[in-house]
């Protein structure tokens, strides 16, 4: 089935190879928790929903499945073929370490070589990010074994910072407490070695990726619906723009296993790019620029394959 469903090419500078011929199914994903602003993340402590907040009776949660072993159990028929990447959806720091436990376990049956990836981590726990890190490094420990090392990477929802991020700071208390949250915790990901990008989830935040940039590095965030209390929200997760650009160009690509075609500019790849306005890079505080416009740049023009659309008409 999965030989099936692969892209039936690849495409080059010297053959026909294109859409939709180059699509294919290469990964499952599975539902760990469910929203983190919907009351519906998986947590664990230091975490809880705040009995005070708009998720009054929530308390830790709730996960899709029971326990870390009946989420590994999910996975255990397709894993041993090694043909397919799992992408799990977690949002909630318990979330996330069943998915590390669950990762781990299958890993020590047998290793899969493919890329791995959490979709949102949203609720930042160090312990969890120390893990990550040493799964890939493979020196993670589960059960007294030693797990083969594992090619695993997180995607956040950078949206949750600008447009929840006050909302999930009065919904979420860390060690009975509104404070010290970490929201999308990139600096996690950093100190663990942990490559990770950014998506949009839409429908659920407009997917313009300029604007991702300047949400993971300015962190700001606003508190709805009157917009009048407005805060840098865990300013130690920030990114550089340098940092949030790769986080929506080639690190995307390398979690999806198409980085040989598309992420960068490199001689052979599928020239798929735009032209800005102004450079990001000039935006970045560090260079006496203005991150909270990186937003605004202009996209002069966009290349689908080495070709301008527009020029088409």
């Amino acid at each position: 089935m999965a030989g099936r469903l692969r892209p039936s090419c690849t495409p080059s500078p010297t053959n026909d190879c294109a859409l939709p011929k180059w699509l294919g199914a290469g990964a499952i994903k599975l539902w760990v928790d469910g929203s983190t602003q919907g009351c519906t993340a998986l947590l664990g402590k230091p975490y809880a929903y705040s009995s005070n907040g708009h998720c009054p009776d929530a308390k830790e949660g709730q996960g899709d499945f029971k326990s870390a072993k009946e989420l590994a159990d999910a996975m255990r028929p397709l894993w041993p073929d090694s043909a397919w990447r799992f992408q799990l959806h977690a949002n909630g720091n318990q979330a996330n370490q069943w998915a590390v436990d669950a990762f781990s376990q299958l890993q020590l049956e047998q290793a899969n070589t493919h890329r791995m990836l959490l979709i949102h981590n949203t609720v930042g726990q160090e312990s969890v990010s120390q893990a990550i890190g040493e799964l890939r490094k493979g020196t993670h420990v589960s059960g007294q074994q030693k797990v083969p090392a594992m090619d695993l990477r997180v995607t956040h929802l950078i949206g949750h910072v600008a447009y929840w991020g006050d909302a999930l700071a009065q919904m979420l208390q860390k060690n009975g407490a509104h404070k010290d949250i970490d929201i999308d915790p990139v600096d996690f990901n950093r100190r663990n070695g942990i490559p990770y990008s950014f998506h949009s989830d839409s429908m659920v935040t407009p997917a313009r990726p300029l604007w991702f940039v300047e949400q993971a590095v300015t962190r700001r965030t606003w508190a709805y619906p009157d917009f009048q209390k407005t805060y840098v929200l865990g300013p130690q997760h920030a990114t550089t723009v340098e940092e949030a650009l790769r986080a929506v160009t080639i690190e995307p690509a390398r979690q999806h296993e198409i980085d040989s075609w598309v992420g960068s500019i490199e001689p052979g790849k599928v020239a798929d790019f735009v032209v800005l306005g102004a450079n990001p890079l000039d935006r970045d505080a560090s260079k006496g620029g203005d991150p909270t416009t990186l937003s605004q740049i202009p996209v002069v023009r966009t290349y689908l394959g080495g070709k301008d659309p527009a020029s088409r008409n």
